[in-house]
């Protein structure tokens, strides 16, 4: 029995949707802004837009900005003090 696998389209088609949500759970402030544009990045490559795009670009700068910021999925590898040093 062999696996269906979703056309390229279908992929790209997916991973847009999978922006789109994060998009709107960073616009609800369910993601902070720097979490999201992590994987905003992440996901730029699968979504084929442009590397120029204006808008991916901002992702792009908020993560350049903010890649000295633990994700919330390392956090628990730093000391309660080293956080609380981040915090604003």
């Amino acid at each position: 029995m062999s696996v269906a696998h979703p056309s390229h389209s279908e992929f790209v088609a997916a991973e847009r949707k999978k922006l789109l949500t994060l998009c709107q759970a960073m616009l609800s402030g369910e993601i902070f802004f720097f979490e999201g544009a992590a994987q905003v990045c992440s996901l730029r490559h699968n979504i084929e837009v442009a590397e120029d795009d204006p808008d991916l670009r901002a992702f792009v700068v908020i993560q350049s900005e903010t890649d000295h910021l633990p994700l919330k999925d390392i956090q628990h590898r730093w000391s309660p003090e080293a956080l609380e040093r981040l915090r604003p």
